[in-house]
């Protein structure tokens, strides 16, 4: 709940099953990786495997990998895109405004630097060894690589749905988490085959369960409020006292009506669905809550072994500063959002799929030139109000700790 304070105000009950937002994967055929004498018995391994994959992939025909505009390569070559392996350990997190993303360094709760992604190896030189360079746009040179080589569906800037082609065998590998799992293995329906989805764990450190590999804020995405002026606070407290009162009060509310909607499994913690009820209730904006969680039947067993990790607080390391929420709500300080934001917006989309062209129709030699350029432009249209204003807001956050 601390984790959770707004502004200096538990204003809200956050709703989470787990502190993390799914073990990131990319999922693909791995009858194909089979066939083609990838991977361990078709299980990708890792990077260079899926590279070879993807070659494999052309040479047959197929799409390497199928992407959407807003998503392209995605969180690849990260943890999830706001975070790398070890960073939270040695004192990194980040905050994104205005399209830029300011990587914060901090040693015993006090403030030692902010450096902005994209602004060059200088700006990031009192950060701690091994993190003293602008390390967060190294990955984006690797997108450009993966698009150079012919992996990236040539269409995916202008695709919605990336899930189509993977159903019907034109494409060999989507980015997801293992949320997707029941969606995803749904397609084996398709494929006449149900051995033959495959998912990679792009994660070292997570695809080998290791303890404190998932930074988290320990933040929920989503909450219940109550508003002040409500004249039904009374009863709204009750009802949530209910609802988070039992396993079954809340999983009557989650998943529906026992026997009807779902059904409980053999195995203790587990279910099974028998409607679309809780899919269409959305439990992450209503009943979600740690204490609750059941796991479905649907999951093999080393995928039911990778659900449970995500669910125990072993797997995750907290970020150095929790509960810091920056707020650009003075007008004055929205303004330069915006105004920075219409220019990082320029590369915002190209740079997730390794396309070295600007929205002004600039073309660059490298990623680093074409973000850096951008970004420099970024700082001179509102980037330094906001790095300023954060840099004050975040030193004030940390005395009153």
């Amino acid at each position: 709940m601390e984790a959770n304070t707004w502004f200096g105000s538990m204003c809200y009950i956050p709703l989470f099953e787990t502190y993390g937002n799914g073990i990131p994967v990319v999922w693909y055929r791995k009858d194909w990786a089979q066939e083609w004498g990838i991977g361990t018995d078709g299980q990708i391994n890792s990077y260079e495997e899926l590279e070879a994959y993807w070659k494999y992939a052309i040479d047959n025909g197929l799409i390497a990998y199928g992407a959407n505009q807003s998503r392209g390569f995605f969180q690849m070559k990260s943890v999830r895109g706001e975070a790398f392996e070890g960073s939270a350990q040695a004192g990194l997190q980040s905050i994104s405004s205005g399209g830029l993303t300011f990587w914060i360094y901090s040693e015993d709760g006090q403030l030692v630097d902010i450096a902005v992604q994209g602004s060059g190896d200088e700006a990031f030189a009192n950060f701690p060894e091994g993190w003293n360079r602008d390390f967060g746009i190294e990955r984006y040179e690797q997108f450009a690589a993966w698009q150079e080589a012919g992996y990236m569906d040539p269409d995916s800037l202008s695709k919605t749905d990336y899930d189509v082609d993977f159903e019907a065998g034109l494409s060999a590998s989507v980015i997801g988490t293992l949320d997707d799992y029941s969606d995803k293995k749904s397609f084996t329906n398709t494929w006449g085959n149900e051995e033959a989805l495959g998912y990679f764990i792009y994660v070292d450190s997570i695809r080998n369960k290791e303890t404190g590999a998932i930074p988290t804020n320990r933040e929920g995405n989503n909450g219940w409020a109550v508003p002040a002026s409500s004249t039904k606070i009374p009863y709204t407290m009750k009802f949530l006292d209910w609802l988070f009162g039992s396993q079954e009060d809340h999983d009557l509310i989650q998943l529906g009506i026992e026997g009807e909607d779902f059904e409980y499994g053999e195995e203790e913690g587990t279910y099974t669905l028998l409607s679309t009820y809780a899919d269409d209730l959305g439990g992450y904006s209503f009943s979600w809550n740690p204490n609750y969680v059941l796991q479905s039947t649907i999951y093999d067993e080393d995928t039911l072994a990778y659900r449970e990790y995500e669910y125990s607080d072993e797997a995750f390391t907290s970020y150095p500063i929790l509960g810091f929420h920056f707020d650009a709500s003075d007008v004055d300080l929205s303004t330069s959002v915006a105004q920075c934001k219409a220019v990082t917006d320029k590369i915002a989309t190209v740079i997730l799929h390794g396309i070295k062209t600007d929205g002004d129709g600039n073309s660059y030699d490298t990623m680093t030139e074409m973000i850096q350029h951008n970004v420099a432009e970024a700082m001179e249209n509102g980037g330094q109000e906001i790095l300023d204003a954060l840099t004050e807001q975040l030193t004030t956050f940390l005395a009153e700790q």
